[in-house]
């Protein structure tokens, strides 16, 4: 069962410390598709913000994170991100809107 990510926006640690390969991204948004659950004595009600795992795996608008959970993205992203995303020359995919690469797909020389 996939949940559903609304105004959502693409986060990770970009502690400049911190290694490349131990930066990971996730997701934030407005959950919706749980029902009112408890999770560590913590309620999850339609709508409230979250951040998910670490990304894992990305197939258009469905992402599966780290924890096994699979989110759809709905509607438009958070409008700081597209902010973001302008402000830093990227654009903008609605079909495919975060862009991940896959290390084990690369050429074997690159790596």
């Amino acid at each position: 069962m996939a949940y559903q990510l609304k105004n959502w926006a693409v986060v990770g640690n970009m502690d400049p410390y911190l290694p490349p390969e131990c930066r990971k991204i996730s997701l934030m948004g407005e959950i919706y598709g749980r029902g009112k659950r408890e999770f560590d004595g913590k309620e999850f009600p339609d709508g409230k913000a979250v951040y998910t795992s670490s990304i894992k795996e990305v197939n258009g608008r469905m992402i599966t994170t780290r924890s096994g959970s699979t989110y759809e993205l709905v509607g438009d992203p958070n409008v700081e991100y597209l902010e973001f995303l302008k402000d830093t020359g990227r654009v903008y995919d609605p079909v495919n809107p975060i862009k991940v690469i896959n290390l084990n797909d690369m050429d074997p020389e690159m790596n």
